[in-house]
């Protein structure tokens, strides 16, 4: 039997809520030729007995559970265990739009020298309300431009070539959460990146992600993959080696200034990609809290004062 040319992954941990809808998203792609490959990292939720059932539905899926192993060491059983060319990634409470397979393996069939692909996406709420799309750089000159500053490839929209992800070892642990970003840089190195224009995911925000709860680190790994970048430039060995904990002190034993560190962990808290994640947050969360609250606070007489400051606006 021949491989496909283009294996799906995804690691889940818990991940019962959406897990049907990201599944049923991917199974509906208009290319057909794919295998899924899912590792399940562990979870003690209903997530096992989902897969299960799936399993037994469409043969293109394969699951693989070994117990808690962590995202990135996921992501690389996933990679080991995958057959296809490329490899595509998507996480467990996003949607693949019904085009996307096929629009991203014809764009990598056309250009060899893209090792990495990522598109536009759409932000939803957890309930699957749309919010906004968001568009990163196309060109490989702007994308490694932006890169300086943020990671303008989204994991859950990207498609790469599996042999390159391979050669350079795939995800390392000690970057996580910024694990792709730090495998975007190393790829770079050897090949050529881009972005597709078209929305071909839909992103969901809500309170458990990652990028939400761990902010602040993630903004640290951001800065160590881009310092680790900057030694490879200058050919000097790999700082992170070996290590096991990313931390302010550790990146200004490496020359990183108090002063990139600050300006870093501020810049996280306007971060072109977590601002609309922030602001459905706070439609999902703040807003009904003021909602419910509304009685008390007019009881209090605190609505009138908001409302007198607000009729002073022009």
């Amino acid at each position: 039997m021949n491989s496909p040319p283009v294996s799906v992954m995804m690691t889940v941990f818990n991940g019962q809520e959406f897990l049907s809808e990201t599944i049923d998203s991917v199974l509906g792609q208009s290319f057909r030729d794919f295998e899924f490959v899912i590792v399940d990292d562990g979870s003690t939720d209903a997530t096992g007995d989902i897969l299960s059932r799936y399993v037994l539905r469409d043969s293109r899926i394969c699951v693989l559970r070994e117990g808690k192993k962590g995202r990135a060491a996921s992501l690389n059983l996933a990679i080991s265990l995958a057959k296809g060319k490329y490899v595509a990634n998507i996480d467990a409470d996003d949607l693949a739009m019904p085009g996307r397979l096929q629009e991203q393996v014809a764009f990598m069939e056309r250009n060899p020298e893209v090792g990495v692909l990522g598109s536009a996406f759409e932000l939803i709420t957890d309930s699957g309300r749309a919010m906004n799309i968001m568009r990163h750089p196309l060109e490989d000159s702007e994308i490694r431009s932006a890169m300086l500053r943020y990671n303008p490839i989204c994991h859950s929209s990207v498609i790469f070539r599996r042999d390159v992800a391979l050669a350079l070892g795939g995800y390392r642990r000690v970057f996580e959460p910024s694990e792709d970003f730090d495998l975007w840089l190393r790829m770079s190195e050897r090949s050529r990146i881009a972005n597709l224009h078209n929305v071909l995911v839909r992103y969901r925000t809500h309170a458990n992600q990652l990028s939400v709860r761990k902010q602040e680190h993630q903004a640290l790994c951001v800065l160590a993959a881009s310092t680790a970048a900057a030694f490879r430039k200058q050919s000097r060995p790999d700082p992170f080696s070996g290590v096991e904990e990313i931390t302010p002190e550790l990146l200004r034993k490496l020359g990183v200034t108090t002063a990139e560190i600050q300006e870093c962990l501020q810049a996280s808290q306007r971060n072109p990609v977590l601002d609309p994640i922030r602001s459905a947050l706070r439609v999902r969360l703040w807003h009904p809290l003021l909602n419910f609250t509304r009685p008390i606070r007019h009881a209090l007489g605190l609505r009138q004062k908001s409302a007198k400051a607000t009729d002073k606006q022009p």
